[in-house]
């Protein structure tokens, strides 16, 4: 029996791109980042949420809305055909696709910034451009800096400690929660914040084991819960067991016995 060896390359069956760049020759725009409040006082705490732990913010009681950060991206450029001989319906509709896209990636967004119970309340959405997280943060830390006592912050990170949470903290640590260590790390907002902070600056920043991919991240709900617990004593929520069973609900409802998985 003769057998061939074969020398072309199968197509695979799957294919899983990554997200196009639709301008990889020039570097992603940069957006600019104002901060509007309506009021000029100072506040115990600042809490900040990534969009995928909103409801730890979703549920704070007595929220008022005080002011806006803004994202705008003043000079970005879009594709056109103006150049174009003569009118072309497929060029106009890769234009008008890829023009989308470009929108899609470098959304203008105003997030709103409430108080509740003398504490800032801020829940930061997932952006494409990673550099938002940067400016965002330098921002929120000129305008905060000297009106806020303690920043309290919250991210994710693959655990495989077998713990729910985990704290970077300083200057002092809060009770009973483990300590983040290598090779455990996070990214976005908070981790921006961490960096970015003056060193005299006080925090609590919360880990909440999680899986999956940057900006979708999902957290078990024993951390979701856990979270809410500290968040109570963090922030002195007064009306702390409508809190909890609200967060509890929700965990339920949207999670139901747990959410850490496979994916298929």
């Amino acid at each position: 029996m003769l057998i061939k060896p074969i020398t072309e390359t199968r197509n695979p069956h799957h294919i899983i791109d990554d997200e196009e760049d639709l301008n990889t020759e020039s570097p992603n725009p940069i957006p600019k980042i104002s901060i509007e409040l309506k009021e000029d006082k100072d506040y115990e705490n600042i809490l900040i949420v990534p969009h995928t732990l909103s409801l730890l913010q979703d549920q704070l009681p007595n929220q008022k809305e005080i002011g806006t950060i803004s994202v705008k991206y003043e000079n970005l450029k879009l594709l056109n055909t103006e150049k174009l001989e003569e009118y072309d319906e497929d060029e106009q509709l890769y234009v008008s696709i890829q023009n989308e896209s470009i929108l899609k990636k470098y959304p203008n967004i105003d997030i709103i910034i409430y108080v509740s119970n003398n504490s800032i309340a801020i829940t930061i959405p997932h952006f494409q451009n990673t550099i938002t997280y940067n400016l965002i943060s330098t921002e929120l830390i000129k305008a905060f800096a000297t009106k806020v006592q303690n920043w309290i912050l919250f991210s994710h990170s693959t655990l495989n400690n077998n713990q729910s949470i985990n704290q970077l903290s300083s200057p002092s640590n809060i009770k009973d929660v483990p300590i983040l260590r290598p090779p455990h790390s996070i990214t976005g907002i908070n981790a921006a914040i961490v960096t970015h902070l003056p060193t005299q600056s006080k925090y609590n920043l919360i880990v909440l084991n999680s899986e999956g991919q940057f900006g979708f991240e999902k957290s078990d709900n024993e951390a979701i819960i856990n979270s809410s617990y500290i968040l109570v004593d963090l922030l002195h929520i007064p009306e702390s067991k409508e809190y909890l069973k609200n967060i509890s609900i929700k965990v339920r409802k949207f999670n139901g016995f747990s959410n850490l998985g496979m994916y298929i």
